[in-house]
């Protein structure tokens, strides 16, 4: 396997196995060269009901332009929770100056009481003028079927937004969902 350099943007948590500490050795392990940058610093993971946070976005910004200067360039960039309105903007330019990607896949996590397609909709002016081909698949697990339906030998899938939760969160309702589920089942059903 070509060694890849992928980028962790997400937050890190520090009680639970979940986002930057449940990935970083995952992909790892896997032969990646995995970096990282937090975008807060959680007590614990949120499904606790109780947490402190703090936002990490003047270390961001900090970060990125000392990256910048030294060059560093990354095949794959992942983002998770992002803690404010700022770092959404500071991580677009970012992204766009490491635009590498083959293609976008833009879906829904856990639209909670949110509309699935207005979330989405915020998302694609970031696309605008990338040059990045993307589609929009609404419904999760029609988008994990799409992606590896339509992935090639040597492609990198990385499924962000769910973690290690193994359910969605629609109108108050938590469905289950375990994407480990269900791309086991896809692969099943392949053989």
């Amino acid at each position: 396997m070509e060694n890849k350099n992928v980028l962790l943007i997400c937050d890190l948590p520090g009680y639970g196995k979940i986002a930057l500490s449940a990935m970083l050795p995952i992909l790892a392990r896997l032969g990646y060269s995995v970096y990282n940058l937090p975008t807060a610093l959680v007590s614990n993971a949120l499904e606790y009901g109780k947490f402190a946070l703090l936002d990490t976005t003047d270390y961001m910004e900090q970060a990125i332009q000392v990256w910048k200067e030294l060059g560093f360039q990354f095949d794959c960039i992942t983002t998770g929770f992002l803690a404010s309105a700022a770092q959404v903007d500071l991580l677009r330019a970012f992204i766009d100056s490491q635009r590498k990607a083959d293609f976008l896949v833009v879906t829904t996590d856990n639209p909670r009481t949110e509309d699935p397609e207005a979330i989405i909709a915020d998302i694609l002016p970031g696309l605008e003028g990338s040059g990045t081909p993307h589609v929009v698949v609404v419904d999760r697990i029609e988008a994990i079927h799409w992606v590896m339906d339509h992935a090639e030998r040597g492609d990198v899938i990385v499924l962000c937004g769910k973690g290690h939760e193994t359910y969605q969160e629609i109108n108050h309702v938590k469905h289950h969902m375990d994407e480990r589920e269900i791309v086991a089942d896809y692969l099943e059903g392949r053989k």
